[in-house]
């Protein structure tokens, strides 16, 4: 499906998208733009705004917009439980923005209809102060059926393709994955999102999505031999196992012997599920072909910093995981 676009006329400013999360006490963690609420205000620890306070984050992300210098964007992956319109009433849905709001751009998994996005599209533009946009795949999967979303800042990211579906005429994939490319400034790159099979009585079948999932990754490469940048990011619902040459998992191995030099970003000890159990989700590319990576990453550990570590209430309002994030220059010559 094609990319979609909005004329949303002025809105009326929506409630204060917090309040139902400011009566969660503080727990000693910051979200992802380095602040967290307070019993009255929303308070900056790190960044241009460190040591300010503000009525609540909707105020803290405007202000954030207007005064931070942006010489790169953040990408973030974020499977979404069950991310449906019939899922979520108002208020979880507002919790779910919370958790997009600070990236430019995000590959979402698990999305299984169009109006959850439109409802989120809204939801975005009223509590950052900009347009918002979207791509979104046709349907895909075996039995159940998913689609996956690009879901980008309009004033930091322009959509480049149309985005597609990948082939694939022998049926390997459970989901197969979805392709779009896009430019931040100077910095012009392919995201290849997955949500790949989980828990196969017959671990050899994950393993050839991973050997299919790194050809991909090669054919996207081969279609424009002047632009290598292409990042492959979602719920691979494995870990990695290219740390210090470590081929215990070999499922995910066979990925990286398809794509010379790729690199997965979160590894080791690091979880992305909130029962801090799994390292699942994860974002890989090639450093020599993406040199804008600017070496920065992380996790939003939201169940811990709004629902007080509680998973059970994590995961019916938001999700089972949690959102990763890096960042990359777009100030530079590119390739």
């Amino acid at each position: 499906m094609g990319m979609r676009r909005y004329s949303i006329a002025a809105l009326c400013v929506l409630a204060a998208i917090t309040v139902s999360l400011q009566s969660h006490a503080h727990r000693g963690g910051l979200d992802a733009i380095g602040g967290h609420n307070t019993a009255q205000t929303y308070h900056f620890h790190k960044g241009v705004l460190k040591g300010k306070a503000f009525a609540d984050k909707g105020k803290a992300i405007e202000a954030l917009n207007k005064s931070e210098s942006k010489p790169a964007i953040t990408l973030a992956s974020f499977n979404v439980r069950i991310y449906s319109n019939r899922s979520r009433d108002d208020v979880e849905l507002r919790q779910i923005v919370e958790q997009l709001s600070p990236f430019d751009i995000i590959a979402i998994q698990e999305v299984r209809d169009s109006i959850v996005l439109d409802r989120t599209i809204v939801m975005l533009n009223a509590l950052s102060g900009v347009k918002w946009d979207y791509l979104i795949s046709e349907k895909v999967g075996r039995g159940v059926k998913e689609r996956y979303a690009f879901m980008f800042r309009t004033d930091r990211v322009q959509a480049i393709s149309e985005g597609r579906v990948a082939d694939d005429p022998s049926d390997v994939f459970i989901r197969e994955p979805y392709i779009a490319s896009f430019r931040a400034g100077n910095f012009d790159f392919t995201l290849i999102t997955i949500h790949m099979l989980y828990k196969s009585k017959n671990a050899s079948e994950r393993g050839d999505e991973f050997a299919a999932l790194g050809q991909v990754y090669l054919d996207v490469q081969a279609a424009d031999p002047n632009e290598q940048d292409v990042i492959v990011l979602g719920d691979f619902n494995d870990p990695p196992s290219n740390d210090a040459g470590d081929k215990s998992n070999k499922r995910f191995q066979r990925m990286i012997d398809v794509v010379p030099d790729l690199e997965c970003q979160f590894k080791g000890a690091i979880r992305t599920t909130i029962t801090d159990t799994s390292l699942y989700d994860n974002i890989c590319f090639q450093p020599q072909h993406t040199v804008e990576y600017a070496k920065k990453k992380g996790i939003v550990k939201f169940d811990e910093t709004v629902f007080g570590n509680d998973d059970k209430a994590a995961l019916l309002a938001v999700s089972d995981h949690r959102p990763i994030w890096a960042i990359f220059n777009n100030n530079v010559d590119d390739d």
